[in-house]
């Protein structure tokens, strides 16, 4: 999974007490992981803790609006769709977006730059 937009809606929707990457387990692990979750104690590979930690941080930089605006850029929709996905105006989109890009210190205003910002800080 390198879809960090996808694994960070897993993480708040579901909450999950444990939370493993296929590509990141090894029986050592999965044998931890299963007594931890079986003593209620929270355990997350690797990945999934850098992820929540940049989260913290980055919660600063983007709101979940913020994240929708950057997701749906990212998968190709166009600016005047965004408000068929996302409850505001194409003028608060663009006011988000150019927060984001000074937030990020994008210096060219093109989106792909503020998506690869954006990807760095792992908000996306």
């Amino acid at each position: 999974l390198n879809d960090n937009y996808l694994l960070n809606n897993i993480l708040r929707e579901l909450d999950p007490c444990g939370f493993l990457i296929k590509s990141e387990i090894t029986p050592e692990i999965l044998f931890t992981a299963i007594l931890s979750v079986l003593d209620n104690k929270t355990y997350y590979c690797q990945r999934i803790n850098k992820l929540v930690r940049l989260n913290i941080i980055n919660n600063e930089y983007a709101d979940n609006l913020d994240r929708e605006i950057l997701y749906y850029i990212s998968i190709g929709e166009k600016m005047k769709d965004l408000p068929k996905h996302i409850p505001l105006s194409i003028a608060t989109i663009e006011r988000r977006k150019k927060r984001m890009k000074i937030l990020f210190e994008v210096s060219s205003g093109t989106d792909s730059q503020l998506l690869l910002k954006a990807k760095e800080k792992g908000v996306i």
